[in-house]
């Protein structure tokens, strides 16, 4: 086995390596964390008359999807109204108003129609199949002068006028989903208003909302849940009142959150959907009330900040947060303060607490769910030695009830207690300790609720016990990093860590919380971007032992400007003052040879960008081609290369993904082109395409027969064109030629014969 001065040499040349490859970086020196302001307008109370607008159609009543719910990239912002899944459903005007815009496109929304109304608000309803007669001639026209089918078209208010009630479209199944209406009302600046309040909104809805699943989630270094520093699931039973409680109490160590997965329905549908408040009760006052009244368009990647994240991506479900824990803009909460619904001290005396959610739907049927939680201080004791005693000094004495004194004699395998005092308010105890060499002695604090402090172990003959070496783990969390040093022998002090951050060092101390293992925490230096290195320091039988670890992380700071060149120029990470919400700290995982060359992840994947981070990668002789980033599904287009020598430059604008350039030079597929026989002359084609990389530029892609443009439709969602002709042909022979092109510019033509009989 090496020594420790060998081990210290090697380490001291890496230090010196790695600061000699230092992560060149602008920013300022002293940062100044800031909450950003608001990029969308301010929001105020609802300047419209709700009582003004009619229900969207005569076909149903019935919703398959509520206001706010659930989407992996954004809230929902509207209300999906069943049609039974059926195409051509009546599409009426749910209020006065004029037509604003049509937009038709092959994904997203498909087929929308927006109407203006004199307030300024706007009403939108998406997925349509067709539009009233007038409406579709002006569609066609505009598809037929531009030979493409995805177009907008815009209108002066007033120009075509419409009244609450009247036809103007009927519902499909275009841009994604199964058939349905999807009706929005947007306020003055745009952002999303809950359908939900306008008195003709109200449906049959009896059923009250019913969970699913409840968690707590451990807040900040040291916190627990029952005895554990990450989300809790606890069971929850039901009630003879028709409530549900906890199936027990809950240990609270430091600081936790509530989330809840919580899902209801409304009469004549089995379609679950979300709900419209929730209230959490402590000890029967209001600690957090969420209600979905309306939500941001321009930042709606903020569901990332509501939703449990870690959660969703572990697949545990889809749990809501019932605490505000970071900086955010979402109009949802009150009180709207970082920290609220937030449990445990010194928000919340330590002791037993009552905790109450409420949880309803927007006809009032509500759902609580009740329990209690304990909670307590992170307990602490430092003891100092004294000849044949020790003193005990408690951290927190008004909490701490017992002090308990044990042994482990060699080859046994449990402690046994010699001494238990009660600790009776007092801020110190002192126990004789008469120590032989063939017993470990541990000394812990214990709460009422049975809550134990780190131990404190001491060996009265440390060379006597079992030596080994250590290994250091480094874990990340959103906000801090936890270190746990573990030996395969036993650690007779504890340990430390030497945090090396371009030229700043400090020392941290770790815990023993065993015999062989240690654990603590740090919060990285904000000042610093790039590889830090972490050293642990520790005593295993007597013996100094060392391991270390290197850490790369780029921190991204609210209020600040930051720019990383990293791998000398490789990769540019830059940022704006509103680029997050909070302090972000981007990791990094290189690919060097990986499927199209080199490549890098960044993370961590739950991040939530606020404006967004600009990203270069440069190009070399074994990479090149245009920037790409694949996130959670297939690779897909961020930025064209726009010189063969100079970097190639992008934004993230929602979230982190992997990076590489890539070099495409094959155009989409045409499969399955299909010509089924119709009567009267009538023309009928479908295929299929596909594009593995860049994508297909919806813009380019054109059908001709014989020469001439035709539009035919396109479902993005199942990348499929279907073509129905409406005069019919001459009977002979005739040529179908397709031409669409990708979004890096690759041309696919396909030319096919038919005869008309």
């Amino acid at each position: 086995m090496r020594g420790p001065g060998i081990a210290l040499g090697i380490l001291g040349l890496a230090i010196t390596v790695l600061l000699a490859a230092a992560v060149m970086r602008t920013t300022p020196s002293d940062p100044a964390p800031q909450r950003p302001p608001p990029l969308s307008s301010p929001y105020d109370t609802i300047r419209t008359d709700l009582s003004a607008y009619g229900w969207p159609t005569d076909e149903t009543r019935a919703i398959t999807s509520s206001f706010g719910e659930f989407r992996s990239t954004h809230f929902h912002a509207g209300i999906d109204i069943s049609t039974r899944d059926r195409i051509g459903a009546h599409v009426l005007a749910a209020r006065d108003g004029s037509v604003a815009r049509i937009r038709v496109s092959p994904t997203g929304y498909g087929k929308i129609l927006y109407l203006r109304h004199a307030d300024g608000y706007t009403t939108t309803y998406a997925h349509l199949d067709h539009f009233s007669p007038l409406l579709e001639e002006r569609v066609r026209a505009e598809q037929l002068r531009r030979g493409i089918y995805p177009v907008t078209l815009r209108f002066q208010t007033g120009q075509i006028p419409v009244r609450r009630g009247e036809l103007i479209a009927y519902s499909g199944e275009t841009g994604s989903g199964t058939p349905h209406l999807h009706f929005e009302i947007r306020d003055e600046h745009g952002n999303a208003v809950n359908p939900m309040l306008c008195p003709d909104f109200r449906i049959h809805d009896t059923i009250a909302p019913g969970p699913r699943r409840l968690a707590f989630v451990p807040l900040g270094p040291g916190s627990t849940v029952n005895g554990r520093d990450e989300p809790t699931i606890i069971p929850l039973r039901l009630q003879p009142s028709g409530e549900f409680a906890f199936a027990g109490p809950v240990l609270i160590s430091g600081k936790a959150g509530i989330a809840l997965y919580i899902r209801d329905r409304s009469n004549g549908t089995w379609f679950r959907h979300g709900v419209y408040r929730h209230s959490l009760l402590i000890n029967g006052h209001p600690a957090l009330r969420v209600r979905f009244d309306r939500v941001p368009m321009q930042e709606d990647q903020q569901i990332g900040l509501y939703y449990q994240w870690e959660m969703y991506h572990r697949r545990k479900g889809k749990f809501q947060k019932l605490y505000i824990d970071g900086a955010h803009e979402l109009p949802l909460y009150s009180p709207d303060s970082i920290g609220a619904g937030v449990l445990g001290t010194p928000l919340i005396p330590a002791g037993r607490a009552g905790v109450r959610i409420e949880t309803e739907d927007f006809n009032g049927n509500a759902t609580a769910i009740t329990g209690e939680i304990i909670v307590s201080s992170p307990l602490g004791l430092v003891v100092h030695p004294q000849g044949d005693s020790v003193r005990v000094v408690l951290g927190t004495p008004g909490e701490i009830q017992w002090v308990l004194l044990s042994s482990l004699s060699r080859g046994a395998n449990s402690w046994r207690t010699q001494r238990r005092l009660p600790a009776g308010g007092s801020p110190s105890l002192v126990f004789p300790l008469r120590p032989t060499g063939q017993s470990v002695y541990r000394i812990v604090a214990e709460n009422a609720a049975g809550v134990q402090s780190p131990p404190w172990l001491h060996f009265p003959s440390p060379s006597l016990t079992r030596q080994g070496p250590i290994e250091l783990r480094l874990q990340r969390r959103d906000s801090y990093i936890t270190a746990v040093v573990t030996a395969s022998g036993m650690l007779t002090d504890d340990p430390r860590l030497l945090i090396q951050e371009g030229t700043r060092e400090r020392i941290v101390a770790l815990r023993r919380v065993d015999l062989d293992r240690a654990e603590g925490w740090f919060t990285p230096d904000a000042r610093h971007g790039g590889e830090r290195v972490v050293r642990a320091t520790a005593e295993v039988g007597g013996t100094t032992r060392e391991a270390a670890a290197i850490l790369e992380l780029y921190p991204l700071v609210p209020g600040r400007a930051d720019t990383y060149l990293i791998d000398g120029g490789g990769l540019r990470i830059s940022s704006v003052p509103e680029s997050v919400y909070d302090t972000v700290w981007i990791s990094l995982e290189r690919d060097p040879s990986g499927e199209h060359g080199r490549s890098y992840r960044l993370g961590p994947s739950h991040v939530v960008l606020r404006r967004g981070i600009t990203v270069a990668m440069g190009r070399s002789a074994s990479s090149s081609g245009d920037l790409c980033v694949r996130g959670r599904g297939r690779w897909s287009l961020l930025a064209r290369a726009l010189s063969p020598t100079m970097p190639v430059t992008g934004r993230l604008r929602r979230s982190l993904g992997e990076l590489t350039l890539m070099t495409d030079t094959r155009g989409p597929s045409v499969q399955k082109l299909h010509f089924p026989a119709l009567s009267r002359r009538a023309v009928r084609f479908s295929f299929a395409y596909d594009d593995d990389r860049s994508g297909v530029d919806y813009d380019s892609v054109k059908t001709y027969i014989d020469g001439a443009v035709v539009i035919p439709e396109i479902d993005g969602e199942h990348h499929r064109v279907h073509y129905l002709s409406r005069d019919p042909l001459d009977r002979g022979p005739h040529l179908l030629t397709i031409r669409l092109r990708d979004n890096v510019g690759n041309l696919t033509t396909v030319e096919r014969r038919f005869v008309v009989p």
